[in-house]
């Protein structure tokens, strides 16, 4: 037994009687989590796209063996849910204490659709999907909360509820489509509001050529804040003249 562990205790020249030492010269890998690898795929969808997405790529990414990131995810659509509904739980953040039914829905719609654009690719996957996550579930239950107390019956806040998100999310996904572009073609569409709408005759598009010198107007270009105020706007007429609050 002594002569086993004296000589067993020193192995190319590590003393593993020395635990200090030897952590000082044997590598550590950081500990994996579900938000180590949101972050890792969501680096991997930025820089490369959809198709680079899989755990053997997530694995080389992390330095852990790919079948540890199915320890966290099934598989690759319960990722991508996932990291959807990080977005959402990020714009529940953003919701100011005590807001009413306008506030919430617009400080969800504002935060949610900066967010996704700051990543045009993972938009395109995730605008139109429904990610069945908590973060997802506690929006709803806010929202519906929030139009609950401005007094709209459960159906109606229901009904409100699935137009205002599925619109807002389908100018997520059309902006971040556009995003998505090369950046000549994105150029030329643009350079058709800035300049080639501009030159049409007032005499066969008179209306047009008025509206000329606003078409390059950047806050006209984009209009998804003043398509929440029409939505709200909208909501806010539903309401019976009984209840009195808008």
């Amino acid at each position: 037994m002594r002569l086993w562990s004296k000589v067993n205790s020193v192995d190319n020249g590590v003393d593993f009687r020395h635990p200090l030492r030897m952590a000082t010269r044997t590598a550590v890998r950081p500990t994996l989590s579900s938000e180590r690898i949101l972050d890792a795929a969501l680096a991997l969808i930025d820089s490369e796209g959809d198709a680079s997405l899989t755990f053997r790529r997530l694995g080389g990414q992390l330095g852990a063996d790919p079948t540890a990131v199915y320890r966290y995810f099934r598989n690759k659509d319960e990722l991508l849910l996932a990291l959807a509904d990080r977005v959402i739980d990020r714009a529940l953040d953003a919701i100011p204490e005590n807001a009413d039914w306008r506030q919430t829905l617009r400080s969800l719609a504002v935060e949610s659709y900066r967010s996704l654009l700051l990543h045009p690719r993972l938009a395109i996957l995730v605008a139109a999907r429904t990610t069945q996550g908590e973060a997802e579930a506690r929006a709803i239950e806010r929202v519906l909360e929030a139009l609950h107390r401005a007094g709209f019956s459960p159906q109606e806040a229901v009904g409100i509820w699935r137009a205002f998100a599925d619109t807002m999310l389908a100018w997520a996904g059309l902006s971040a489509a556009f995003l998505s572009l090369p950046v000549d073609t994105r150029a030329k569409d643009v350079s058709a509001w800035t300049h080639s709408y501009q030159l049409v005759s007032a005499d066969q598009f008179p209306h047009l050529h008025r509206a000329g010198p606003y078409l390059a107007d950047a806050e006209v270009n984009d209009p998804f804040h003043l398509a929440v105020e029409i939505m709200l706007d909208g909501i806010a007429a539903r309401l019976s003249p009984e209840t009195g609050a808008k």
